[in-house]
């Protein structure tokens, strides 16, 4: 004989064991019976239609063979309708934040398991702790989450500004990364790709392009970098001279003479000696803007110094000049002396660009670049 103390409601109840199933026991005690299914328990009083029905099942092998399948649906029917309630209660604590809002949603729980239909018990949670208790800790955690997730904003937001410090405030230096004159907003990068977004209404000027040399003063707009006070630090009138010289190039069997402006190759001229003549290439962009041929190199040399040094004035960067006397690349002195005095005879002057052309038919040497 197999006993158990059961405590139930703050009662001590000592039970005998009878019989048992598939996840549950059923025990007598003095006031009737105990259905135990592990934590979850139901009391069963004496004299009770359940009563009955339990110890007609608990002697059913007892009972007449054609009412045995009456009886186990009776007792199945039963369990059915009376879920096990907990033995105590478990505290709210215990419960996961998605369990509750599971029982506020539908307070009842009777427990069917939806994948299978099978009954998998329940608890009347709603009757058990109150809709006010549930609804009350339901709320206490979200707003303890929704505080947790202030701070951690908070702090984030303290440690991007922290980070963004050096990259704020007055004389900060960069250039227009792009800029719509449509809309008015632009993108200021600095020297560290730091983007900076502004608009319109920060400019010193009416407008400004791409690519444009600019100070600003650095701030945060809803946690984005942003400038203002924004001043074009371009040089205005201001260009660079620089003095170029006929340069030798060969390329493809053929050789040359050009001239071009440092860091803009695609501004330049060249001048050839083809079959049809002296041919004059003046390049503006990345083509070839003008092709013409001259029966006399004096004359393709003028004309190509006279385009070029047009296109020099247009150029916004550089003040353009021709060198004069010998040039940087000549290494034989005497050569180009000689070049010097056979345009002399020719033409009745120094042609410096006619002189580069006799220098290399007198078989004058190039210094080789270090």
């Amino acid at each position: 004989m197999r006993t158990k103390s059961f405590k139930i409601n703050g009662q001590s109840h000592d039970a005998v064991l009878m019989a048992g199933g598939s996840g549950f026991k059923i025990y007598s005690y003095a006031d009737g019976l105990i259905i135990d299914k592990g934590r979850n328990k139901i009391l069963i009083q004496e004299n009770s239609p359940q009563f009955k029905t339990i110890m007609r099942y608990v002697n059913l092998k007892y009972q007449n063979l054609n009412e045995q399948p009456t009886i186990k649906e009776e007792f199945e029917a039963f369990l059915k309708a009376n879920p096990m309630l907990p033995s105590r209660k478990s505290p709210l604590k215990s419960f996961t934040t998605k369990k509750l809002k599971e029982i506020l949603d539908d307070p009842y729980l009777r427990g069917t398991d939806y994948g299978t239909g099978k009954y998998q018990g329940g608890y009347d949670y709603e009757a058990r702790y109150g809709r006010d208790e549930l609804e009350n800790e339901y709320n206490k955690r979200l707003n303890k989450q929704a505080e947790l997730r202030e701070k951690q904003m908070i702090k984030d937001l303290d440690e991007r500004e922290k980070a963004l410090a050096p990259l704020l405030g007055k004389n900060k230096k960069g250039k227009v990364l792009w800029y719509s004159e449509r809309d008015g907003n632009g993108i200021i990068v600095d020297a560290k790709k730091n983007e900076y977004y502004f608009d319109k209404s920060v400019l010193k000027e009416t407008t400004i392009k791409s690519d444009t040399p600019v100070s600003f003063e650095g701030y945060l707009l809803s946690n984005v970098l942003c400038a203002k006070n924004v001043i074009s630090q371009s040089k205005k009138n201001k260009k660079t001279p620089i003095k170029l010289e006929w340069q030798i190039y060969k390329a493809l069997g053929h050789e040359y003479a050009y001239l071009e402006i440092p860091d803009f190759p695609f501004y330049n001229v060249k001048v050839r000696e083809e079959s049809v003549g002296f041919t004059v290439t003046v390049g503006d962009g990345y083509k070839d803007k003008e092709y013409k041929i001259f029966d006399k190199i004096e004359d393709a040399f003028q004309y190509a110094e006279k385009e070029f040094l047009k296109m020099g004035k247009e150029d916004k960067d550089y003040e353009v000049s021709l060198k004069k006397g010998n040039p940087s690349w000549a290494a034989s002195e005497d050569i180009w002396e000689k070049a010097k005095q056979q345009s002399l005879k020719s033409y009745g002057r120094v042609s410096y660009p006619f002189v580069v052309y006799l220098y290399k038919q007198m078989g004058g040497k190039v210094k080789k670049k270090k």
